[in-house]
């Protein structure tokens, strides 16, 4: 059994707009002409694991989550923060003595007081939107040799709009893809020794998913892979590695994100990254 919890304190300050007088904020205002906001929350958590045998259990899980919302409404009121509630059920389950560890999730995850636009008023928000999210997870991670090790997940996601003023209520939320899958496989030359030879690579493919919650735009999906060499020794006693990665490998060009269709953004191109790591 797992019983914890989380108080967030969180304020906003923003100046007044631009060309506005100071009075424009009232009844809100700070002497310097800005409008700061401040909300807090206790965000409770709670898991329970049962073991059926010795290679299987079942859990539940139950959470809740808070963020803070910009701005203020049409009265210079402001926002409700944003609130989450998340369920998970899932089996665990081992196999070849724990070599091979498999989870399977059913997850269902609501926001609300999510940000929509007035109903009357363009340009004004309101925080009455709300989004749901569900679906079912699988990983499976294990050793297939002593050298070999494999990490794989799998991810089916209905994201939906289930309230807003923009008359997208039943839309699928934009970025969201209903698929998405990974697959990692690590080669190490002497396993649980200090000195030896790491390679790996793996691949993240991602649906296309909405390009804004009108349903009116599609991303398309892609395929990014990924790759990295480390190689791990003692300098004098002390045990050190030297590790080269490299993020989208083959340089593929691919759109992450849109701001509601708007405006597209590209995922980062080929990324080298190096690491040293000493044990003192």
């Amino acid at each position: 059994m797992l019983l914890g919890g989380r108080y967030d304190w969180a304020s906003v300050t923003y100046a007044n707009t631009y060309g506005g007088s100071w009075e424009a904020c009232y009844p809100n205002c700070t002497g310097d002409g800005t409008n700061t906001n401040n909300d807090d929350a206790f965000s409770p958590r709670a898991g329970l694991l049962y073991k059926l045998t010795d290679f299987a259990s079942l859990y539940f899980s139950y959470s809740r989550s808070f963020g803070i919302n910009n701005g203020v409404s049409e009265t210079g009121e402001k926002f409700d923060p944003e609130m989450g509630e998340q369920y998970e059920v899932g089996a665990k389950a081992e196999f070849f003595q724990g070599r091979l560890t498999t989870t399977v999730t059913y997850f269902d995850l609501t926001k609300r007081n999510v940000l929509t636009a007035h109903p009357f008023l363009q340009g004004v928000s309101i925080a009455v939107g709300e989004i749901n999210s569900r679906g079912v997870e699988l990983d499976v991670s294990g050793q297939l040799t002593d050298n070999i090790s494999l990490i794989g997940s799998y991810t089916y996601d209905e994201a939906i709009i289930t309230k807003n003023n923009d008359g997208n209520q039943g839309n699928r939320y934009r970025g969201v893809a209903p698929h998405a899958a990974s697959l990692w496989a690590k080669y190490d030359s002497n396993p649980g020794e200090n000195n030896g030879w790491v390679l790996g690579s793996g691949y993240y493919v991602l649906d296309e998913r909405e390009g804004d919650n009108e349903n009116f735009k599609k991303l398309p999906g892609y395929v990014r892979i990924d790759a990295m060499a480390a190689y791990r020794f003692k300098l004098g006693k002390a045990p050190l590695a030297l590790q080269f990665n490299v993020q989208n490998l083959f340089n593929e060009q691919y759109i992450e994100a849109t701001d509601n269709g708007t405006n597209a953004y590209p995922g980062t191109p080929r990324l080298f990254i190096g690491s040293i790591k000493m044990d003192l």
